[in-house]
């Protein structure tokens, strides 16, 4: 077999390898449309639609409030393990104090907290773990692109199941 040849089959097994087997059937038309179908007749569970901006970084950010405290802008991050908020608005929201938040602290690190609500949009979820920490990152992060004060990660959005629509600049949740 010539190389041609051979890197020709080896490209067609490789693309051909992330194809379903079988393709889907489409949805049927009622739920296609904006109707959704309850199982067990139980009530389906409330969507909600959240508005982002999209940064010059291609980043996601969203308005978050803590506890009613904010709203502040926070980076949502589908790789983040944890939910990131800044010492400021950890002591803003009432889970650290504000002595806490302006003593030094090695790394920025302030600890594992528990915001009792937290709040996207009409989005409310209870009692989301959050690290308070004043991350290098981030810091530097809005300096040029203006103030974030933390990461929204897998803590919050892995409660939902949810999609992105990005000419629309909305996230819909819906509980999982």
């Amino acid at each position: 077999m010539s190389s041609t040849i051979r890197q020709l089959f080896l490209c067609f097994i490789v693309c051909t390898a992330a194809l379903p087997l079988s393709p889907s059937p489409p949805l049927p038309l009622s739920l296609a449309a904006a109707e959704t179908v309850a199982i067990d007749d139980k009530p389906a569970p409330e969507s909600a639609k959240v508005e982002f901006d999209l940064l010059r970084s291609l980043h996601i950010a969203v308005d978050v409030k803590i506890n009613d405290a904010g709203p502040y802008r926070l980076i949502f991050d589908l790789g983040a393990p944890i939910t990131l908020v800044s010492g400021r608005f950890a002591a803003e929201s009432g889970m650290i104090t504000k002595e806490a938040a302006e003593r030094p602290a090695f790394m920025g690190m302030r600890g594992e907290k528990v915001a009792k609500k937290f709040q996207i949009g009409d989005l409310v979820a209870d009692d989301v773990p959050v690290m308070v920490m004043d991350h290098p990152t981030i810091k530097a992060i809005s300096e040029i692109l203006g103030p974030i004060d933390g990461i929204v990660g897998y803590p919050f959005f892995a409660r939902y199941k949810f999609t992105i629509d990005y000419p629309a600049k909305t996230m819909t949740f819906t509980p999982s």
